[in-house]
C-alpha cells in the first residue's frame, strides 16, 4: 500500500482496529505516522454513525458497545473532512471481487458513510482483504458503495 499513489498523496489516513481474523495495520499506522500523516480510527456514536477520530500510538483506546476498540472521547471533537485535503479510508471486509465490489460486516457503516461523502471530499476508499477473500462476483446492493482499491497480502486491485 505504501507504493501506492493513494498512500503518497494522502494525508490522512483512516485506518480500523482490527478484529477477529482481519487483516492487522500496525505497520500501516507506523508508516503513515512515520510520513506525518494524521491517523483516524472509526467511532460509532448515537444513532449508529459512524465517524473517524484522530490517534496516534498510545493514546487511550476503549471498547464500544460491539468491543471493538475506539479512540476514548477526550473531549476531542470528530474529524472534520476537508474539501482541501487527500484522504484514504481503509475499509475491513469479508468478500471482494474484481469490480471491486464488497462485502462488509453487516452493519452497513462504510457503506453509509462513503455514499454521504461520495463526490465531496478526496477520499480514497481501499478494502483491506486476504487473498482468500476475493470472490468471482459479488451482487451489488442499491446501498452499496464500490472501492477505488482493494490491498491484500500480495495484490493491490485498482479500480475507478
Amino acid at each position: 500500500m505504501a507504493a501506492t499513489p493513494w498512500f503518497r498523496d494522502a494525508q490522512c489516513i483512516a485506518v480500523y482496529c482490527a478484529q477477529y481474523d482481519e487483516p492487522q495495520l500496525d505497520a500501516l499506522i507506523a508508516l503513515a505516522r512515520e510520513h506525518g500523516k494524521t491517523v483516524l480510527l472509526p467511532v460509532v456514536g448515537a444513532r449508529n454513525a459512524m465517524q473517524f477520530r484522530s490517534w496516534h500510538p498510545g493514546a487511550t483506546l476503549i471498547n464500544n458497545r460491539y468491543g471493538i476498540a475506539e479512540p476514548r472521547d477526550s473531549g476531542r471533537h470528530h474529524h472534520r473532512f476537508l474539501s482541501r485535503v487527500r484522504y484514504v479510508v481503509c475499509a475491513p471486509l469479508t468478500a471482494f471481487d474484481a469490480q471491486l465490489r464488497r462485502v462488509g460486516m453487516g452493519g452497513g457503516y462504510y457503506d453509509r458513510w462513503f455514499s454521504q461523502r461520495l463526490h465531496r471530499y478526496g477520499v480514497r476508499r481501499i478494502g483491506i482483504a486476504f487473498d482468500c477473500q476475493r470472490v468471482e462476483d459479488i451482487e451489488a446492493q442499491s446501498w452499496d458503495v464500490s472501492l477505488h482499491g482493494v490491498v491484500t497480502e500480495t495484490h493491490v486491485y485498482k479500480g475507478l
